[in-house]
């Protein structure tokens, strides 16, 4: 057999082999874990610094926002369901733009900072962490917006990257997390003390 499991989250997907996990953009191919995502956002923006919600971090800069299709939580809320609730070929434009690009870009138009922000950024961790990691080095900040669904060590990895962050809490409440977002709340209240420490 051929299944890998995603250890990016606490849904732990057990994905054989063609198969996605509960994101829908984290495959399983030849029994390698992959990010279909990977160098393909199908949004790129510049944004206010103030839309991430930041207000005390580098104000009235513009930040260039990144995402792709996906997520791993399903809320029924959802502002940008229409980029979070569907797999990266299911979109109507898709970009190629490789982490280096990504950040040639930020750097042209004039933005001291990257945000990977919209959809859910955890489940295009490999993109987040490579292209955080090349924007840092030449000298601009990485912001990451996020609903924090994500286990404790590839955080941790990911802190040493950004320099921002905003988590979206839904609620202090796990049955809400149940049925309204298929998660739970442990893992994002885990993340919280991550971020802060």
């Amino acid at each position: 057999m051929n299944d890998v499991i995603c250890e990016l989250c606490p849904r732990y997907c057990l994905i054989p082999e063609g198969g996605a996990g509960d994101c829908r953009v984290r495959v399983n191919l030849g029994g390698k874990l992959c990010a279909t995502t990977y160098g393909r956002p199908s949004a790129v923006h510049i944004d206010p610094m103030e839309k991430k919600p930041l207000y005390h971090f580098r104000p009235g800069t513009p930040i260039l926002s990144i995402a792709t299709a996906g997520c791993n939580l399903h809320c029924r809320n959802c502002q940008n369901w229409q980029l979070s609730q569907r797999g990266g070929e299911e979109m109507e434009r898709i970009y190629r733009a490789m982490p280096t690009e990504v950040v040639d870009v930020a750097i042209d138009k004039h933005c001291q900072s990257i945000a990977y922000t919209y959809s859910e950024p955890i489940i295009f961790y490999e993109y987040v962490y490579e292209t955080a990691e090349i924007a840092k080095a030449r000298g601009l900040y990485n912001v990451f917006v996020t609903a924090a669904y994500i286990n404790k060590a590839p955080l941790r990895k990911l802190c040493q990257v950004l320099d921002a962050t905003n988590t979206d809490l839904k609620a202090f409440d796990d049955k809400f997390y149940r049925d309204n977002c298929s998660g739970t709340l442990k893992p994002v209240l885990d993340a919280l003390v991550t971020f802060r420490e």
